[in-house]
């Protein structure tokens, strides 16, 4: 498991290594790319048509709409839509799917221990804290029997009378003489 566990770890850091280099920082790519297109069409309307500076616009327009589609792409597998239609940019589309997530995650209802169901949104939340209640109820048996069994097998480094010796009160004589060795 721990080999196998290695091994993904390193494909992922491989993934994230290939995807940096062919794919950059898609936002950031496509800022850029509007701002280049944005003084690039600045310059057309300013210096009057010009055939080499028509077809670089061309050019960094064609490259917008793949930042574009790049774009699309992440969103489509971020918000793990599979059935999204090619073209789709309808941000609307991705709040809408959200809150249909955030709706089929709720309980609406649940069933008791005695198997009734319960849909008021008071008696769904008394069932589930009877249940973590009963999971964290701690039973009442003989913890002596048990604690006994654990230590059985820890060596015993301190003897009664050390024991005694350092639970008692510690009288001024006794600093006094501590004090004078140190």
């Amino acid at each position: 498991m721990f080999l196998l566990h290695k091994i993904l770890k390193h494909i992922k850091l491989k993934l994230k290594e290939w995807n940096k280099k062919d794919f950059g920082n898609i936002f950031v790519d496509k800022k850029s790319m509007e701002i280049k297109v944005q003084e690039l069409n600045q310059a057309l309307i300013k210096d009057g048509f010009d055939k080499v500076k028509s077809e670089q616009a061309k050019k960094y327009n064609q490259e917008w709409e793949n930042l574009c589609k790049q774009e699309e792409i992440f969103w489509r597998q971020k918000s793990r839509v599979q059935w999204l239609k090619e073209g789709e940019r309808n941000t609307k589309f991705f709040h809408k799917s959200t809150i249909a997530n955030r709706t089929h995650n709720r309980i609406s209802s649940i069933l008791n221990e005695n198997g009734e169901l319960q849909t008021s949104h008071k008696n769904i939340e008394a069932v589930m804290v009877q249940h973590f209640k009963g999971i964290t109820k701690e039973n009442n048996l003989n913890k002596e029997q048990h604690i006994k069994e654990i230590t059985k097998n820890i060596p015993k480094m301190v003897s009664r009378q050390d024991n005694f010796n350092l639970n008692k009160p510690v009288t001024e004589a006794e600093v006094s003489s501590v004090i004078k060795y140190v």
